[in-house]
């Protein structure tokens, strides 16, 4: 039988026990397994690369879909900021426009209407009040204005230098 102890040896390489002396082979059965056992870990080791790579997309894909979220929460906030602004500008606009009203009426109540954007105040009472002192400041309604073109005309009243000449005629008849 010494013909057959050379054919283990050469199946040393192929996965049995190698001999005395020889250094571990890492493709050899260290742990014991065998054939099927290594087949069996290998299969393990594809399974658990091809469920390491699905478990990767799955956590991209994740990712990807915060990020899609992400951005649209991010732009819904810059759109709400956005009409927020344009609302403030708009509501401090029609308050302008409101109290432009109300010094406009206090001024034509007081008699001043071409001064209504020099009223200081915020409401109505206030408005009217500096409307009223203005007026009064400025004569306005203490005593009505003479007409020094009164009484009876034969024609239609004249203008310009002309109106005046005639004032003065007239009054020099007196």
């Amino acid at each position: 039988m010494p013909d057959s102890e050379p054919a283990p040896a050469a199946t040393a390489d192929a996965g049995a026990t190698p001999a005395a002396g020889d250094p571990p082979d890492d493709t050899g059965d260290r742990d014991g397994l065998g054939d099927a056992g290594r087949k069996a870990l290998a299969d393990i080791r594809r399974e658990l690369k091809a469920v390491s790579k699905e478990r990767d997309d799955v956590q991209r894909q994740l990712r990807e879909r915060q990020d899609a979220e992400r951005t649209d929460l991010e732009r819904l906030t810059a759109e709400r900021e956005t009409l927020t602004a344009e609302r403030e500008t708009l509501l401090g606009r029609v308050a302008t426009l409101e109290r432009e009203g109300r010094a406009r009426a206090a001024a034509i109540e007081a008699g001043i209407p071409d001064l209504w954007d020099r009223l200081k105040g915020d409401d109505e009472a206030e408005l009217l009040d500096d409307a009223k002192a203005m007026a009064e400041r400025l004569g306005v309604g203490r005593q009505p204005a003479r007409d020094l073109g009164a009484g009876a005309r034969d024609a239609a009243p004249a203008t310009g230098n002309a109106a005046m000449n005639e004032r003065i005629r007239r009054s020099a008849r007196r």
